[in-house]
C-alpha cells in the first residue's frame, strides 16, 4: 500500500479546521455579510473564488487579506480542491464558519 505524498499530506493538513475566538453572533454577521454580495452557486473555480473573496474581507483580522485577490483565490482553489467543495456546502448551508477556521487561509503570527 503506498502513502500519500508529502505534497499530498501537507496540502491535506492546511485544510483541517481550526478553533476559533468568533462568537455566534460574530459568526452570524460574517455570514450574512457574505451572502449579500456572492454569486449565486460556486459550483467551479472562479465562481468559487467570488464567493471566497467575501468571507476573507469580512474578517480582516483573522485571514489572510492576499485571498481578496482573484488570482490567488483560484490559485488557492487550484491548490485545495477540496476546498470548493467545503465552499458549495458552506454556500447551500448558509453558514462559512467552518470555511473561515481553515488553516490554509488564516493570518499567520
Amino acid at each position: 500500500m503506498d502513502e500519500p505524498s508529502v505534497t499530498k499530506r501537507i496540502l491535506e493538513t492546511t485544510l483541517k479546521i481550526l478553533p476559533d475566538d468568533l462568537d455566534k453572533d460574530a459568526h452570524a454577521a460574517l455570514d450574512e455579510s457574505v451572502l449579500r454580495g456572492s454569486p449565486p452557486e460556486p459550483l467551479n473555480s472562479a465562481s468559487g473564488a467570488l464567493l471566497l473573496i467575501p468571507i476573507v474581507a469580512g474578517a480582516k483580522q483573522h485571514l489572510n487579506q492576499d485571498y481578496r485577490d482573484l488570482f490567488a483565490t483560484e490559485a488557492l482553489l487550484d491548490d485545495h480542491p477540496l476546498l470548493l467543495d467545503m465552499l458549495s456546502d458552506a454556500w447551500k448551508a448558509k453558514k462559512f464558519q467552518q470555511i473561515r477556521n481553515l488553516g490554509v487561509i488564516l493570518v499567520s503570527f
